[in-house]
């Protein structure tokens, strides 16, 4: 039986090198993997020529929540990150932590999308709840992309006319929550800085007294291909799961890049244990479950999933290519 060709679109993540370069290849599938920046609008376009890839944990979780089955979601968490150090102020603002953003005017770039919803879960998580902010949602600055017509709740305002960075350099908005620095923040004078300067230390302290490590990207595959051959799921995961445990094995090898990028290896090894970045809902339940929960709580959504409920096709398909082995084995 031949292979399946499946295509599928990721960023350039180093977790997919050995999936890229052929280190690692799926069984059964004759994989073409696409690597570029804009992945996430390619995938979500749901175009014939592409069969999945890479897609945003909220609103895949979202959409199921709504009845839209048109993906299966498999646990791998391409993207993960800490929010911490996602909160920007003025250099001058006597704004220290995440509790003094209650009552303040704050900017944020997208609202359903999932770094932003772990953002405001750790407002929540200080005291601080999800409306006792003033939100406005607009785009960053010039790097960043436009925002995306969302559906906003009741008293979060959209702003079209205005980048949010310019608004809190003019002190129109108090604070800034984004994925990455808007730009010009590592410019000498650009009068920006963290809420938390030193977020490495805050998130560690985080994780120690959460056990969470934030997942934002998974990967989806379209259910024509997957009603077609269920097969290629188990298969699909596998093959990413195998990828990222070579990457991490490497990790040490390439720890002369920076002078103390060792010391930090050995110390996140030591926080969060030998597998840094786990695949699958068992390892991740924790995670998926809190985040199931920040939605229902943010009101993102009235009908609130859970670990098991988010990834059940995954689960059930995975499952049945395991007793399908286990009877040819045992015949």
């Amino acid at each position: 039986m031949s292979d399946v060709p499946i295509t599928l679109i990721t960023r350039n993540y180093a977790y997919v090198q050995p999936l890229a370069n052929g280190d690692v290849r799926p069984n059964g599938v004759d994989l073409n993997l696409i690597r570029t920046w804009d992945a996430l609008p390619r995938v979500a376009a749901n175009t014939g020529d592409v069969h999945g890839g890479e897609a945003s944990f909220a609103r895949y979780s979202l959409a199921l929540a709504n009845g839209d089955r048109s993906v299966v979601g498999l646990p791998i968490f391409l993207m993960r990150g800490f929010r911490h150090r996602c909160f920007f102020v003025r250099a001058d603002s006597n704004l220290r932590e995440l509790k003094d953003l209650r009552g303040k005017r704050v900017g944020i770039n997208e609202w359903p999308a999932t770094g932003n919803t772990w953002a405001r879960a750790l407002l929540r998580d200080q005291g601080v709840d999800t409306f006792d902010v003033d939100w406005l949602v607009g785009q960053v600055s010039a790097g960043y992309k436009p925002v995306p017509n969302d559906t906003l709740p009741a008293g979060v305002r959209r702003d079209s006319n205005h980048l949010l960075v310019d608004l809190l350099r003019d002190g129109a908005i108090e604070a800034l929550v984004c994925p990455w620095p808007p730009d010009g923040f590592y410019d000498a004078n650009s009068g920006l800085r963290r809420l938390y300067p030193d977020f490495a230390t805050v998130e560690q302290s985080y994780y120690a007294r959460t056990g969470i490590y934030p997942g934002h990207h998974i990967i989806v595959l379209r259910r024509e291909l997957v009603e077609a051959h269920p097969e290629v799921v188990g298969s699909v995961y596998q093959a990413f799961d195998q990828a990222r445990k070579l990457t991490e094995a490497g990790f040490r090898s390439i720890a002369e890049i920076l002078p103390w990028l060792l010391e930090e290896i050995e110390r996140d090894t030591r926080l969060i244990g030998n597998d840094l970045h786990p695949y699958g809902v068992e390892p991740n339940e924790r995670m998926i479950a809190a985040f199931c929960e920040e939605q229902a709580a943010q009101k993102l959504t009235s009908h609130q999933l859970g670990p098991r409920s988010v990834f059940a096709e995954f689960e059930a398909l995975t499952q049945a290519s395991i007793d399908g082995s286990l009877q040819e084995v045992r015949a």
